[in-house]
C-alpha cells in the first residue's frame, strides 16, 4: 500500500502570493486556519496548478486560468513548487505556470534522479503530456485533476448530487472516469448503433430507462438495402425497358395528377384552418372586449347613480339644515358649555333660595323687610371685627392695669368696686341680650374694663412711665370709640342685634355664601351671553336653545358622513377604473364599443368569405368545436405527410423515367459489379451492426455484474462512515441499483434524504465521497484535503466529525483548511512563511 504525503508547498505570484510563500504540512493531520478571504482557496488552488497545470488563456477571470490567479502586482515570478512523498520516496515538483516548463525529481542514494523536465499542457496532446501523465498516475495514483478534485478535494461547494442526482455522481465517481457514468457508455452505444440501422427495438436497443422501438428514419444499412432492391429491379427489368419506360410515364402522369389534386385539397384545407385560427382569435378578442364593455357600463351606471345621489344629500343639507353651513368646527362644545351653564345657574339659584328660606325660617319674614343682605352682611363683619378689637385691646387694658398696680395703690380699691360694678353691669346687660358664653364672658370683661378705665380717668392715677401713661389713655380712647361704633352697628341691626352670637355667625356665613352664588350667576350669565352671540345664527332655528340644536347638528353630522360616504364610493369607483371623472370613463367606453363594433364586422367577413365557419360556429358546444378543430389540423397535417410521400415517389419516377430514356440499354455487366459492392456494403455494416449489438450486450451485462459485485460493498462503507460520523447506529444507509442512496431508521422506517437535515446531507455526501476514494484509489492512499466544508455543522456534530478526521489521519494525510477559531487547534497549524 503506497502512502502520498505533500510535505511542502511553495507559491510565487499566485493570487495574493507575490512573494515566494512556503506552507509546511504535517504528515498526518494539518489544518490552515484563517479568516475568509485570507488564502486558503488560493493555497489550494495553488497547489491543483503546481500538480496538473494552469489553462493560458487571456481576460478568462472565471476558469482555471493564468490569468484569473497571477498577481497583478508586479511578482518576482509565477511558479509552483511540491514536495511529497510517495511509498517512502521523496518527489520535487516545480512549474511554471505561464510557460508550462515543469521538472519532476526524485531523491535516491545517489542523488536526485530527474523523472520529467520538459513542457506540460493539460489541455496539450503529445507524447510528453502522456508521459507526465503517467508518471504522475504511478507516483499519486490519479492524473486528472477533475477525478482529484471531485474525491479528494471537498470544498464548500462540493455536493455528490441531490436525489436520483446521487447515484449518477456515485457511478462517475466509482468508474474513475471524471467524465462519465455507466449510461454514458451505454447511451454512446445506442447512438452508434442506430447510426447504422434503424432496427433498434427489433433487436432490443435502448438508452437506459428506455423501451426499445425502431427509429424512424432509414440509417445507412436500410439506404443501402433500398438502392440493392432498386438495382436489382433495374438490373431484372433490363430487357424490357421499354415497356417498363411506358409504365413509368404512366404512374408518373398519374402520380402528378393525384398530386395535383391533393395539393388543391390540402391548399382548401390549410386555408380554412387557417381562418379558423384566425376566427378564434377575433372571438377571443370580441369575447374580452364585451366583457369590458359590459364591466365599463355598469361602472359607468353606478358612478351616475352615486353621483345623483350625491347632489340630492347635498341639496337635503342646504334645504334641511342651512344655520350649519358655516358652523365652528366646536359648535358641539359651546353648546355643551351653554348646556352646562344654564344646568349650573339653575343648580346655583336654587341654593340661593335654599339660604333665603333659611335665614327667613331662623329671623322671620321681615328681617330684610327694610335692608338688603349685603348690607346686613357688611354690619355683622363690622359687629364681629368691632367685637374682636374691643376683646384685645381690654385684655392690653388689664395688663398695663396689673404692671402697674402698686402705683395705684391708694385708690385701687375704688378703681376696683367701680371695676366690679362695670362687670357687673356687663353681666346684667348679657342676661338681658341672652348672649352665649363666650359673648357674655366678652360683655362681662368688656364693661368691666370700660368702668374702671372711666374710673381711672376720672381718678387721675399716676404713673410712672409717660409712655405707658399715654399708651393707657390711647386704649381707653379707643375701647371709647368701639363701643360708640358697636352702639351704630346695632342700631342699624336693630333686633338682630338681640340674636346670640351663634344665630348672627350662622347667618354670616349664610348671606357670604349667598354672595359667592350671586357672583357665580352673574359669570355664568355673562358667559352664556358671550356664547349666544357667537352661536346667533346656529341657534337662531331652535330659539336659542342649545339642547335643540345640538341634537340638529348631530343629524346634520349624520347626514355629511352619509353624503362622504357617496363621494368616497364614487372616487374608489373611479380610481379602479383608472379614470379621473365619469367623462374619462364614458370616453374609454366610446373607444371600447367601437372596438367591439370593428371586431363584430371583422368577423362577419371572416364567416362571409370563409362559409365552412358559418356551419362551425352551429355546432352545439365547445367540445363538438374544439373536436372539429382538432380533426381538421390532423388532417392537413395527414395530407402534407402524404404529399410529402407523393412528391417523393414523383421525384424517384422523374428519375427512373429520366434514366431510362437517357439510355438504350442498360450495362448488365457494370451494374452488377456495383451491386456486388452494395452487397459487401451492407455485409460490412451487418457485421458493424452486430459487433456494436455484442458490445452493447457486454456492456449492459458488465454493468449489471459491475453493480452485483461493488454495490454491497459501497453502501457497506458508505453506511459505516456515515454511521462514524453521526453517532447513530441504528440509522443505515443502503445504495440502490443505481448507486442512489437510501437512508433507514430505526425499525426499517425509510426517510427521504430531504428529511435530513443539511448537516446530516453533508455528512451524508462526505461518508459517500470516502468510501468511494477508498475503493478507486487502490494501492495509493492520496490525501484529503477539506477546504472549509462544513458550515452547516453544529457543535455535536463538529465533535463526532473530529474524532472521524483524527481517525482517517491514522492512515492517510488530512488538510483541514478553515476559518472557524474552534476548528484551528484539530491538528497541526500550517503557517505561511517567506522563504
Amino acid at each position: 500500500m503506497a502512502d502520498v504525503v505533500f510535505n511542502k508547498v511553495t507559491l510565487c505570484g499566485f493570487g495574493l502570493y507575490k512573494d515566494p510563500t512556503t506552507f509546511i504540512l504535517d504528515p498526518s493531520l494539518a489544518v490552515f486556519a484563517g479568516p475568509n478571504e485570507s488564502g486558503k482557496s488560493t493555497f489550494v488552488n495553488g497547489l491543483l496548478a503546481t500538480l496538473f497545470g494552469l489553462l493560458r488563456r487571456e481576460g478568462d477571470t472565471e476558469g482555471f486560468t493564468t490569468t484569473r490567479f497571477k498577481n497583478w502586482d508586479s511578482p518576482p515570478g509565477f511558479w509552483g513548487e511540491l514536495e511529497f512523498t510517495s511509498s517512502g520516496k521523496l518527489y520535487r515538483l516545480r512549474r511554471e505556470f505561464e510557460s508550462h516548463e515543469t521538472r519532476l525529481s526524485i531523491d535516491g542514494d545517489g542523488g536526485p534522479r530527474i523523472l520529467f523536465d520538459g513542457e506540460h499542457n493539460r489541455f496539450g496532446r503529445g507524447t510528453e503530456v502522456e508521459r507526465y501523465n503517467g508518471i504522475l498516475k504511478e507516483t499519486l495514483g490519479v492524473a486528472d485533476q477533475d477525478l482529484f478534485e471531485s474525491v479528494f478535494c471537498v470544498t464548500q461547494e462540493t455536493d455528490a448530487g441531490h436525489g436520483e442526482e446521487r447515484g449518477g455522481a456515485v457511478q462517475q465517481l466509482v468508474a474513475a472516469s471524471g467524465e462519465r457514468s455507466f449510461n454514458d457508455v451505454v447511451e454512446k452505444l445506442v447512438e452508434a448503433f442506430r447510426s447504422v440501422t434503424r432496427a433498434s427495438g427489433k433487436y432490443g436497443i435502448a438508452s437506459p430507462g428506455k423501451q426499445p422501438r425502431d427509429a424512424r428514419n432509414e440509417q445507412k444499412l436500410e439506404r443501402v438495402e433500398a438502392d440493392i432492391r432498386v438495382l436489382k429491379q433495374n438490373i431484372e427489368s433490363s430487357s424490357d425497358t421499354l415497356a417498363g419506360l411506358a409504365g413509368l410515364r404512366n404512374d408518373l402522369a398519374e402520380k402528378e395528377k393525384g398530386l395535383e389534386r391533393a395539393r388543391e385539397e390540402q391548399g382548401r384545407a390549410k386555408t380554412t384552418l387557417e381562418a379558423w385560427d384566425k376566427w378564434e382569435v377575433l372571438k377571443r378578442e370580441l369575447h374580452g372586449q364585451e366583457k369590458e364593455q359590459a364591466r365599463l357600463g355598469n361602472v359607468i351606471s353606478t358612478c351616475e347613480g352615486l353621483v345623483d345621489n350625491l347632489g340630492k344629500a347635498e341639496e337635503a343639507l342646504l334645504r334641511e339644515y342651512p344655520e350649519f353651513e358655516d358652523a365652528p368646527p366646536d359648535f358641539e362644545d359651546r353648546a355643551d358649555e351653554m348646556i352646562s351653564l344654564h344646568s349650573r345657574r339653575e343648580r346655583i339659584r336654587r341654593e340661593q333660595e335654599t339660604i333665603e328660606s333659611d335665614v327667613r325660617g331662623l329671623f322671620g319674614e321681615s328681617v330684610f323687610a327694610d335692608r338688603s343682605m349685603e348690607n346686613v352682611l357688611e354690619q355683622l363683619n363690622r359687629k364681629a371685627d368691632l367685637e374682636r378689637d374691643l376683646e384685645e385691646k381690654g385684655q392690653d387694658l388689664q395688663r398695663i392695669e396689673a404692671h402697674y398696680s402698686n402705683a395705684r395703690e391708694g385708690r385701687r380699691r375704688k378703681a376696683a368696686a367701680i371695676g366690679f360694678v362695670g362687670f357687673l353691669g356687663g353681666l346684667a346687660l348679657g342676661f338681658g341680650l341672652r348672649l352665649e358664653t363666650v359673648e357674655l364672658i366678652l360683655t362681662m370683661v368688656g364693661a368691666g374694663i370700660l368702668a374702671g378705665g372711666i374710673a381711672f380717668l376720672v381718678i387721675r392715677p399716676r404713673l410712672e412711665d409717660p409712655k405707658d401713661v399715654q399708651r393707657f389713655q390711647r386704649l381707653t380712647r379707643d375701647v371709647i370709640e368701639i363701643v360708640r361704633a358697636l352702639a351704630e352697628v346695632d342700631s342699624v341691626l336693630g333686633e338682630l342685634a338681640t340674636a346670640g352670637a351663634g344665630e348672627l355667625g350662622e347667618l354670616r356665613e349664610k348671606l357670604r355664601r349667598h354672595t359667592v352664588l350671586a357672583e357665580e350667576i352673574k359669570a355664568a350669565d355673562e358667559r352664556t351671553s358671550e356664547l349666544s352671540s357667537k352661536l346667533h345664527s346656529v341657534l337662531a332655528s331652535t330659539q336659542g336653545d342649545p339642547a335643540g340644536a345640538k341634537g340638529r347638528y348631530a343629524e346634520f353630522q349624520k347626514q355629511v358622513r352619509s353624503r362622504d360616504r357617496i363621494a368616497s364610493e364614487l372616487t374608489v369607483l373611479l380610481k379602479a377604473g383608472q379614470a379621473e371623472s365619469i367623462g374619462d370613463l364614458t370616453g374609454r367606453k366610446t373607444h371600447i364599443d367601437n372596438t367591439v363594433q370593428n371586431l363584430i364586422t371583422r368577423e362577419r367577413a371572416l364567416r362571409s368569405r370563409h362559409p365552412s365557419l358559418e356551419q362551425i360556429s352551429l355546432a352545439e358546444g365547445s367540445v363538438e368545436i374544439e373536436d372539429r378543430h382538432l380533426r381538421l389540423q390532423a388532417e392537413v397535417k395527414q395530407r402534407a405527410s402524404a404529399i410529402d410521400a407523393d412528391e417523393q415517389d414523383t421525384r424517384r419516377l422523374e428519375k427512373e423515367t429520366g434514366h431510362l430514356e437517357g439510355k438504350d440499354l442498360i450495362d448488365v455487366a457494370a451494374e452488377e459489379i456495383r451491386l456486388r459492392g452494395l452487397e459487401s456494403k451492407r455485409d460490412q455494416l451487418i457485421l458493424e451492426r452486430e459487433a456494436i449489438r455484442l458490445a452493447y450486450e457486454a456492456t449492459t451485462d458488465a454493468i449489471h455484474r459491475y453493480q452485483e459485485s461493488h454495490q454491497e460493498i459501497l453502501g457497506n462503507k458508505v453506511n459505516e462512515k456515515f454511521a462514524a460520523f453521526t453517532d447513530r447506529v441504528q440509522r443505515r444507509v443502503e445504495l440502490r441499483s443505481d448507486f442512489s442512496p437510501q437512508v433507514f431508521e430505526q425499525g426499517g422506517q425509510r426517510c427521504a434524504l430531504e428529511q435530513l437535515s443539511r448537516g446530516a446531507q453533508d455528512q451524508l455526501d462526505l461518508s459517500i465521497r470516502l468510501a468511494v476514494a477508498e475503493m478507486i484509489s487502490g494501492d495509493v492512499r492520496i490525501p484529503f484535503i477539506f477546504d472549509d466544508p462544513f458550515l452547516t455543522f453544529d457543535k455535536e456534530r463538529l465533535k463526532i466529525l473530529r474524532e472521524a478526521l483524527v481517525e482517517l489521519s491514522k492512515s492517510r494525510q488530512v488538510i483541514l483548511l478553515t476559518h472557524r477559531e474552534e476548528l484551528s487547534g484539530w491538528g497541526k497549524a500550517v503557517e505561511p512563511g517567506n522563504v
